[in-house]
């Protein structure tokens, strides 16, 4: 104690030296604003020693965040028709967010239906002992994770990774990272890949220091380690990836029989995916009545918007993430593509034989480029392109596009471009209107082509037909075997998001000699530097017990809650105050009462106001201080009055002219 105290002896001393120093310069100005008839610059006030308490705190400041929000989703093939609300608006629970077409309503309500009625089949014909059953996936996406062989037991693969595997949904992997560089979500940013690789990936969201960042799913490894990069060169840190929307399948028991897939490799709704042997009747049962139940609770939400004839609010909250050039593509279909090349002739093309020629009108005219659609936003699309130019002949069916040393390109205009679709019941390329884009979704294969003479110019664009995905070879029997049941998706769509108007958190770092006094629940006061003179009450929530060490200091990130009201934003910089600690029942004097004198601290307790001199210095010993009062450890007595000098702001507008004198 008596060092902390020295301590806090030597900052106000410190701090007293320097306003003598300043009252010493600024002495002729304060004489010069203290003309006869006028308000002298200078007066002096009195107080006494009292009993009273001294908080002890300590502060940081963060930036404003809202609490995480709610996602709103809907079921596969269910259309909007219209939002209803903008992205910002504020809605209460239960408040219309958005139209749904009807008729796509019902006729996914009859899917769903057909669902429930091919399980009650397989619940009614499942054998009490043993069965052998193909496992298909209900799920369109990119197998990510195998964790099954050939006879793997369920059991023990359920028990070592919570799945049998994983499929990802929406062609995207993720990695969070901390880091303080300026990175707002939208941005784009490079993704560097452990063996080197540079993939492109977007800012999809920011908590304080914490940055999600998405990219696609077709390369990366589950669980690979990666390092980012900003647009303009600076390191943003490294995370772990994992699948942004993943499904996983599972099961209750069995042996693998054997495995129709392999990691990387794009599935579709319906394809099998492995066969099990020696399963549990009992097990099969409960895993299809638990699968029923799924389908059953997506049959009433689609009774109910039906009935609504629209996406109700789930709670209060303020819309975001409302794309609206996003509902052409909804409407569209949500059909998967496999990405193949174009042969120009020959049976290996799409449509085969001359007729198949990309530019029916002027083949020879256009230097060609493959390229993958990564992107579609309002007013744009964006596309993986292959550097370099070739010919159609050079597109082999079915060959992988190399993207290694692909670029990122932008397109906003198809202006004066002609776009054409492969017609498979034709064989040939037929012209479309613009709005046949509203069917390319990210992942598509496209063929640019460009004026031979100006490569900068986009003749047309050529979206191949989608082949139909191949069955797999079940094997058995001369009779071949029943193409499996296409089971309902139940993945969802987002169409928006709800940000809570309740708590939001702002996070603050806390040096290693004071997080010990702070602790889940304490209170803290937020001030916020675009709202002067309000306070506001916060409470902290968590305690990261991981420090950052900089500078031979270790900090701590204090996460602390703080009810939203209207006028607070988003990003806004805020101050929070924590009481660390209230030294009750002690002698206070104002700091400002406080005077420097030959390297003594003193209190003058005379005054004349004739000379208006200060007289009677009187040493004390003081303690700790909040700033504003100061402990009196010794030298006075309860209730002795004390002088200071407190100079007016008369003298403000000359004192303005200082340089480097008022801050």
């Amino acid at each position: 104690m008596k060092a902390k105290r020295k301590k806090i002896k030597n900052i106000i001393l410190g701090v007293l030296t320097a306003l003598a120093a300043l009252a010493m310069a600024l002495l002729p100005v304060i004489l010069r604003a203290s003309r006869p008839g006028e308000t002298d610059a200078a007066s002096v006030l009195n107080a006494r020693t009292e009993r009273g308490s001294i908080r002890t705190t300590i502060s940081g400041g963060g930036a404003l965040a809202a609490a995480d929000p709610k996602k709103i989703n809907l079921p596969q093939g269910v259309e909007i028709a219209e939002y209803l609300v903008k992205n910002g608006q504020s809605v209460s629970a239960g408040q219309p967010v958005a139209a749904v077409n009807k008729p796509s309503v019902m006729k996914t309500i009859a899917e769903v239906q057909k669902n429930l009625d091919y399980l009650d089949k397989k619940m009614g014909t499942a054998p009490a002992a043993q069965e052998t059953a193909t496992l298909t996936s209900p799920v369109a996406g990119r197998v990510k994770a195998v964790y099954i062989e050939p006879g793997s037991q369920v059991t023990e693969v359920m028990l070592s990774h919570g799945a049998l595997m994983v499929i990802s949904l929406d062609g995207r992997m993720a990695v969070d990272l901390e880091t303080r560089e300026d990175a707002a979500v939208g941005d784009e940013v490079t993704v560097i890949l452990s063996d080197a690789r540079e993939l492109p990936g977007r800012v999809e969201r920011r908590q304080g220091d914490t940055l999600t960042v998405t990219l696609t799913d077709d390369g990366p490894a589950l669980g690979e380690t990666v390092s980012l990069r900003s647009a303009d060169g600076k390191t943003l840190g490294e995370g772990e990836l994992y699948i942004h929307s993943a499904w996983n399948m599972t099961a209750t028991s069995g042996v693998v029989k054997s495995l129709y897939i392999k990691p990387e490799q794009t599935v579709y709704r319906g394809n099998g995916l492995c066969v099990l042997e020696q399963m549990d009747g009992n097990g099969r049962f409960d895993q299809l009545a638990g699968q029923r139940r799924d389908y059953e609770e997506v049959l009433t939400e689609l009774f109910a918007l039906y009935e609504n004839g629209a996406v109700l609010a789930p709670e209060d909250g303020i819309t975001a993430g409302i794309d609206t050039a996003r509902l052409g593509l909804m409407r569209a279909g949500m059909e998967e593509y496999q990405l193949v090349f174009l042969a120009e002739t020959g049976d290996e093309g799409q449509g085969g034989g001359e007729s198949s020629s990309p530019d029916p009108n002027n083949p020879a005219n256009t230097q060609n480029k493959a390229a993958m659609v990564s992107a579609v936003s309002y007013g744009s699309i964006t596309f993986l392109v292959d550097k370099e130019f070739r010919t159609f002949s050079s597109f082999a069916a079915a060959t992988a596009p190399d993207y290694s040393n692909a670029e990122e390109k932008k397109i906003y205009s198809f202006g004066g471009a002609k776009i054409y679709a492969f017609d498979a019941d034709s064989g040939n390329w037929n012209q479309v209107g613009s709005s046949g884009l509203n069917t390319l979704k990210v992942g598509d294969l496209v063929y640019l082509a460009y004026n031979d003479t100006d490569p900068e110019k986009l003749e047309m664009m050529l979206i191949p037909e989608p082949p139909e995905p191949e069955e797999p070879d079940y094997g058995g029997g001369g009779g071949g075997y029943e193409p499996p049941f296409e089971m309902y998706d139940l993945t969802r769509r987002e169409i928006m998001r709800l940000n809570p108007r309740g708590d939001m958190t702002v996070q603050v770092k806390i040096d290693e000699m004071d997080i010990l006094g702070v602790s889940p629940g304490q209170e803290a006061e937020i001030t916020v530097d675009a709202l002067p003179g309000r306070s506001f009450t916060g409470r902290v929530r968590e305690i990261d017990p991981k420090g950052v060490n900089s500078g031979g200091r270790t900090r701590y990130t204090v996460t602390i809650t703080v009810d939203q009201e209207e006028d607070l934003l988003s990003g806004m910089n805020a101050t929070a105050i924590l009481t660390v600690g209230v030294t009750e029942d002690v002698l206070i004097l104002p700091v400002a009462a406080l005077s420097e004198k030959g390297g003594r601290t003193v209190v003058y307790t005379g005054y004349d106001p004739q000379t208006q001199e200060l007289l009677l210095p009187v040493e004390v010993e003081i303690g700790i201080s909040d700033g504003v009062n100061v402990e009196i450890v010794s030298g006075l007595a309860e209730g002795t009055q004390v002088f200071y000098t407190y100079y007016e702001t008369a003298a403000m507008p000359e004192l303005a002219a200082l340089p480097g004198q008022l801050t």
